[in-house]
């Protein structure tokens, strides 16, 4: 048999009878990618990141006196409270516009089923 040949060359689908397959419409698509994107969530652990070391440096900051404020220890309050403001702002916008993965799977999930034209045959090897 020649190597480009087809002839007598026989494939075999292995199908599994109690599989379910789901169709996904392009809207479920772009639901799934939208929640997927959600830059808030990102953009808060960013924040936290950056506030917590700050805020740990300026209330453990050594002064010369108890009321003294050096300019790090001044930029370390600014930093960390602006950091901390930014965190909470994206923390909410993320709690607002996330979309539960859960609940667009159900909605696939409770589609009408349907029956294709033709059943597989199953055949033993």
């Amino acid at each position: 048999m020649d190597k480009h040949s087809t002839e007598g060359v026989v494939s075999y689908i292995h199908y599994d009878p109690v599989r379910t397959d789901y169709t996904v419409t392009e809207q479920e698509l772009t639901m799934l990618r939208a929640a997927g994107q959600n830059s808030g969530k990102d953009l808060f652990l960013v924040f936290v990141s950056l506030a917590v070391p700050c805020l740990v440096n300026a209330f453990g900051g050594d002064t010369p006196s108890r009321f003294s404020l050096t300019r790090a220890l001044f930029l370390n309050y600014v930093v960390g409270f602006v950091c901390l403001a930014a965190a909470v702002v994206c923390l909410v916008m993320w709690l607002k516009t996330r979309t539960s993965l859960g609940a667009i799977e159900d909605a696939i999930r409770q589609k009408p089923l349907c029956k294709s034209r033709r059943e597989p045959r199953v055949t033993s090897t």
